[in-house]
Parts: structure tokens; sequence; C-alpha cells
């Protein structure tokens, strides 16, 4: 055997645990350490890959920047405004426990995004209501592609009972326990097993933003920015209350970077009580 393909299952390790509505399938390949293969299904549908990702933004310079740069950034969870996102009220907790889980916990970064452009939640919370301006990413094979600082992609789980210690959770660490005794592959499996749990679940009050996440367990030493091609940037959704200085420089660097990208405005449309996208 030569060389060893990651796609193909050697010494392969499955787990398949379920939460509430949602099951995993997490594929571990022994001999591709770190290469973890994940499926998550909803009421025994499998949730598929989105094909396109929005990304809601605030009327800042840093947010100009970044599309002036080419970047996304991988925010740390403890400035979310969900006090609970990947259980960040416990990592001072887990910080003062050991080196590692210091290290571990000042690294984590996470992007997010919505599989949807016309939440009125997410427009009036994220956007600095309707101040601010939606990309829409195509999520292909090219779009942030799995790498050292990009570990982890997955759809949220909305659960009624965003518990650390779920007895179901719980049950599938102890089942690592029961059949992996090789220490290094034991850590390593429970790890991705809770990185999954608690990084990609949040409370059912959430589930309007319908998100999609990636997380990197190494944010800091990219600097918590990862490129994307522009050619991944389809469209962008300006809203209504954005002030016309923050709209001139906006169109001007779609305009130089991203002639490509086709530009809307969007409106509430009262009549019938949803958002309206004029091409502009």
């Amino acid at each position: 055997m030569d060389q060893l393909d990651p796609e193909k299952y050697y010494l392969n390790f499955k787990i398949n645990w379920g939460v509430e509505r949602y099951h995993f399938d997490l594929k571990f390949n022994m001999q591709v350490f770190g290469f973890v293969m994940h499926k998550l299904f909803l009421n025994s549908k499998e949730l598929q890959r989105p094909s396109s990702l929005f990304k809601f933004y605030r009327p800042t310079q840093l947010n100009l920047n970044s599309l002036v740069e080419r970047y996304l950034f991988f925010s740390h969870p403890s400035n979310f405004n969900d006090p609970y996102d990947c259980l960040s009220h416990q990592h001072e907790e887990i910080k003062s426990s050991s080196d590692e889980s210091k290290v571990h916990i000042e690294n984590l970064g996470v992007c997010c995004f919505s599989t949807e452009r016309d939440s009125m939640q997410m427009w009036g919370h994220y956007t600095d209501s309707y101040k601010g301006f939606c990309l829409k990413f195509n999520n292909n094979d090219d779009f942030m592609q799995y790498q050292e600082c990009l570990n982890i992609k997955s759809n949220v789980l909305y659960l009624n009972n965003f518990l650390s210690d779920h007895p179901n959770f719980t049950e599938a660490i102890q089942g690592v326990d029961d059949r992996i005794t090789i220490k290094d592959l034991n850590e390593w499996i429970k790890d991705f097993v809770k990185y999954y749990y608690h990084y990609c679940s949040k409370d059912k009050t959430w589930s309007y933003e319908k998100e999609y996440r990636m997380i990197s367990l190494c944010a800091e030493k990219c600097n918590r920015k990862l490129s994307f091609l522009k050619t991944n940037l389809k469209e962008i959704y300006i809203g209504y209350n954005m002030d016309e200085s923050y709209f001139n420089l906006l169109v001007q660097i779609l305009k130089s970077d991203y002639p490509h990208v086709r530009i809307f405005k969007v409106k509430p449309n009262f009549k019938h009580i949803k958002l309206d996208f004029e091409k502009i």
C-alpha cells in the first residue's frame, strides 16, 4: 500500500449517536490521523451541504476591509451575542484546568453563515437594522476548503435541551472509552465528538438563524482570517437604511474588485410583510 487515500476507510472507526431529533454519523480513519468524515441527519434525513451561504454584516470599516482584502473573519465565541454558544460560559473554567485546554480555547474561531437571505430577524439583528449588507457565497468545493486552519464545517443543531452533559452525548463519549484503549486515538476521537456537539449546537430559540458554521481550532495561527476566491462571491444585498457615504464606498469596492457580483437593494414590502430584493 503506497499512499493512503483518506476517502477510503482503512481501520475505520465509526460512531453513530443521536440527540433529540438529530443523528450524528462520524467516521474516523485510523491510519490518517486527524481525518474525520461527518454526516448529520434531522428526522432521519441527511442535512446536505447548502449550495449557497449568506453572511450578514454591520456597516463598519472593518467589514469593508474584509471585502478589499478578501477574507472571512473567525470570531471567538466569547464575543457572540449568545452567552452559551460553544459553551463559552465555561471557557474561563476550562482555561484554568490545563495549559493545553487554555491554548485550545484561545485558538477557537467560528465563522457563521445563514442558509437564507430573507429573514427579517437576521436583517434586524446583524445589519444594524438594515444599515448593513449581506453577501451570498457559492458554497462549492472551492469555497473555504478544509485545511490546517479550517477543521469543521457543519449545519447547526437546535436543541430543546442544550446541555454540556446531555445523556446521549455522555453515552457516546463512554462508548469511545469502552472500545478504544490507545490513549492518543481515544483522546482524538473524543475531542472531535465534543467539538461537533459543543461547537455546532445551540438552543432552539436561535433556530430562526438557520445557521451553517465553519470552525477553526487554530484561528490565531492565521490571524483569524481565511481568504476566499472572488468567484465565490455571487451577490450582495444592501439594506435600505444604509448611510449614503458608506453605500458609495461599498459600491466603489464592488465595481473595482468584484465587477461580476450582482447588487440588490433590500426593502420592506408592507403589503405582503416580506422583504423585496430589487436589482441595482
